[in-house]
């Protein structure tokens, strides 16, 4: 089990929960929408986290949506030409 301990608080900081992040052979990514259901898979670089989120040095810019859940299964999609389903099917 893993303990984190806050020591201090970075107000400036661009963070991202940490389900959105891919581990692919030490590199991180995450995808970006771009449109609709588009998304771009996007190398980042990972700075200090508390557990819950991580810090992004670089690879983002404030304002861009990410996915923050189902990363893995966009991944999965991805490597197989289509896209995942909504939640339900008919």
């Amino acid at each position: 089990m893993d303990t984190y301990l806050r020591t201090a608080n970075n107000q400036q900081a661009l963070t991202v929960p940490k389900s959105a992040l891919i581990e692919e052979q030490g590199i991180f990514y995450v995808y970006v929408q771009t449109e609709g259901e588009s998304f771009q898979k996007r190398e980042v670089k990972t700075g200090s986290n508390d557990g819950v989120n991580v810090q992004i040095l670089s690879g983002l810019t404030p304002g861009e949506r990410v996915v923050s859940k189902g990363a893995y299964q966009i991944k999965l999609s991805s490597m197989s030409g289509t896209m995942p389903a909504h939640g339900h099917e008919h």
